[in-house]
């Protein structure tokens, strides 16, 4: 398949006596490019992008897979490695089907987990075909405070019970220093009943500079893209190494 990466930092919370710091003199153009996340609510300003494309070649008997860099692009403040391989250790893989997700080593219970009836309260909310499959929305919340859970909902198809979508967001309650926001956005295409692909995966966390709520900080996001999936071509399975 085809991979495609962007990772990017932005300051938030940029307010007018913010922009009007000494330090911007000269350099006000820069201020048009804010905008606002549909997340949060806040102003933000990109500060660093980096943006790859791979082609990632696997084995799914020996569960190896190789990635081919084929081009790449940054834009932003220098030391730009050294950031690239701290957001990729923050934000390293997971699978939403999982009991448990470990985010900045907490481990927060998904929605899908096996034991979820216990952790979360679901409220059927529409039902629609997507791309020609029928599913079910469902909405999620958690049945107590102060404990590491999400808020969000999915649309779940009917007969594979396979996840098309799912937007999720650490609940407010969830204490972990330094961070004060996490949402996470997933797309899946159905292949059967047992194969769906991830075709997107976006999540963004929310860093604070201090511990006051209202306080400036920095968006950490991470987009990532999968497309054009090939089956069963044994060339490219060929002088793999472990990932």
């Amino acid at each position: 398949m085809e991979k495609y990466e962007k990772v990017e930092f932005d300051m938030n919370s940029i307010d007018s006596a913010f922009m009007k710091n000494k330090l911007f003199k000269g350099m006000e153009f820069i201020f048009n490019q804010m905008d606002t996340s549909k997340v949060t609510g806040k102003t933000y300003l990109p500060i660093f992008i980096n943006e790859s494309i791979y082609d990632v070649n696997g084995d799914n008997k020996l569960n190896r897979v190789k990635e081919k860099l084929k081009a790449n692009k940054t834009s932003g403040f220098n030391g730009n490695q050294q950031i690239l391989a701290f957001v990729k250790d923050l934000y390293s893989d997971f699978d939403i089907y999982n009991n448990h997700l470990t985010f900045f080593d907490k481990s927060f219970t998904s929605p899908l987990s096996r034991t979820g009836i216990d952790t979360y309260n679901y409220v059927l909310k529409d039902s629609a075909y997507i791309n020609e499959k029928w599913c079910y929305n469902i909405v999620f919340y958690p049945r107590r405070k102060n404990e590491l859970t999400f808020k969000g909902d999915f649309w779940v198809n009917d007969s594979t019970f396979a996840i098309k979508k799912i937007n999720m967001a650490v609940s407010k309650s969830a204490n972990i220093n330094w961070v004060k926001d996490i949402y996470i956005e997933q797309e899946f295409d159905v292949m059967n009943d047992s194969v769906f692909l991830l075709t997107r995966d976006y999540m963004m966390s929310d860093f604070a500079l201090n511990k006051k709520e209202e306080s400036k900080g920095v968006y950490g996001k991470r987009t990532t893209l999968y497309r054009n999936h090939q089956f069963n071509v044994e060339n490219q399975a060929h002088s793999i190494k472990m990932r």
